[in-house]
């Protein structure tokens, strides 16, 4: 029994609840940190391309009702939803029904942050066997060095990409505020986001700064009092 790529929590849940075919169902759960997920799925939305495709898209509602018209088979909102208040809010979403989740199934479910997987990818796989039960192939990991799909990354440029978080290159300095004031805390990115969103926050103190600085001086050269008349016939 399969699930839908990027099916809801919530949908997860009541299959795990309600179908005795999904007892035997492991499910790993991958996490990615919020600016990196939001900077991919902007450039390739996949099955939520209806929230990305309007202008300041990280404050935007998305709407169920959009997405169910077009990827109904995808389970990307749970039953009664109407809207995520932003994509902002979809990865609250997901990350927090994905810990819950692992919660209430510690031994039928695995949480695996991306960044892990591509940094160490011998590791984290050796851990998921282990886990399943079942022998690590060592030629697996070759396997990985290549694109996941044709528009995808290689490797060597994902692991340069979370190394150098050049991510954060793909959004203004407004779009970099709004993530910072709407993503959730209290989960194991917490950390990564703080340190993000205070470098914005001096970066964006800093503008402000230098932008009073430059009105001032203005100003100042504006109102400087006029020199003192100097009649011509004086010597």
């Amino acid at each position: 029994m399969g699930l839908p790529k990027h099916a809801h929590p919530e949908y997860v849940r009541q299959k795990w609840a309600n179908e005795t075919q999904f007892e035997d169902v492991f499910v790993i759960f991958m996490l990615r940190n919020p600016f990196s997920a939001l900077e991919s799925m902007n450039v390739h939305p996949y099955a939520f391309r209806k929230c990305f495709q309007i202008k300041n898209w990280q404050r935007r509602l998305c709407n169920c009702s959009l997405l169910k018209a077009s990827r109904a088979s995808d389970h990307l909102c749970a039953d009664g939803q109407e809207y995520y208040s932003s994509p902002v809010d979809i990865w609250n979403t997901y990350v927090r029904g994905y810990e819950r989740l692992h919660e209430l199934q510690p031994n039928r479910s695995i949480v695996v942050q991306y960044e892990a997987l591509v940094l160490k990818p011998r590791k984290i796989l050796a851990n998921i066997s282990a886990w399943l039960g079942i022998p690590a192939d060592p030629n697996f990991v070759g396997n990985i060095s290549d694109p996941a799909d044709t528009h995808g990354e290689n490797r060597s440029s994902a692991v340069k990409k979370i190394q150098d978080r050049s991510y954060l290159d793909a959004f203004s300095q407004d779009q970099l505020l709004d993530i910072c004031e709407l993503v959730e805390r209290g989960h194991e990115y917490t950390n990564e986001i703080e340190e993000t969103c205070a470098n914005v926050s001096y970066e964006e103190a800093s503008a402000n700064v230098s932008h009073e600085e430059a009105s001032a001086n203005v100003s100042h050269v504006d109102w400087l009092p006029p020199p003192p008349f100097r009649s011509p016939w004086q010597p």
